[in-house]
């Protein structure tokens, strides 16, 4: 017996990059665990990694730093610290 194909969010990954966004305009620093708690996970959680890449190369993200991840699924693995870039420029894009 075959499984089902899961259809694909193919809204996800602009969603993700607002959502991202959302946290640079704050100001304040960040990790993929903030941004992720009471988000919809993609359909692979290394599509995660080309968020924040996709940003950082668009300069709206900086890592400032790194830190053990709370994510239970990471088992305490290293996770990036963001900072917004050009804060005010992101509150006027919005």
């Amino acid at each position: 017996m075959t499984q089902p194909m899961a259809l694909e969010d193919t809204g996800w990954r602009e969603d993700a990059l607002e959502r991202v966004e959302q946290f640079a305009r704050s100001g304040t620093e960040f990790t993929s665990d903030d941004v992720r708690e009471g988000f919809r996970e993609p359909h692979h959680p290394n599509q995660w990694g080309g968020i924040f890449h996709t940003l950082a190369n668009r300069g709206v993200i900086q890592r400032v730093g790194f830190r053990p991840s709370h994510n239970r699924t990471r088992r305490g693995g290293v996770t990036g610290i963001w900072r917004g870039v050009n804060v005010a420029a992101l509150k006027v894009a919005a």
